[in-house]
């Protein structure tokens, strides 16, 4: 078997600051596990990128979680932690 390890270089690649797309699916959790246990209720929403590739993403604020629709136009923007959803 092929040790990957030295063959592999540190990437140039950076994700960009946004990502749009739209929500494909969702749902909402309501009993959460490990270090998501404090934030229920949050929406775990599956979300189709314009470019057409699928990225799951968390949605914890409470407030707005009533408002999710799928279909609905949203816009990924890169934070320390990964992305925030954001509608």
């Amino acid at each position: 078997m092929e040790d990957l390890s030295k063959t592999q270089e540190k990437s140039d690649f950076e994700l960009p600051q946004e990502i749009s797309g739209v929500i494909y699916s969702f749902t909402i959790v309501h009993v959460g596990f490990g270090h998501m246990a404090d934030k229920v209720p949050y929406a775990l929403c599956q979300i189709q990128k314009d470019d057409g590739s699928m990225q799951m993403e968390i949605f914890e604020d409470q407030e707005l979680l009533q408002d999710l629709r799928i279909g609905q136009s949203v816009i990924l923007q890169k934070n320390k932690a990964g992305f925030t959803l954001n509608f």
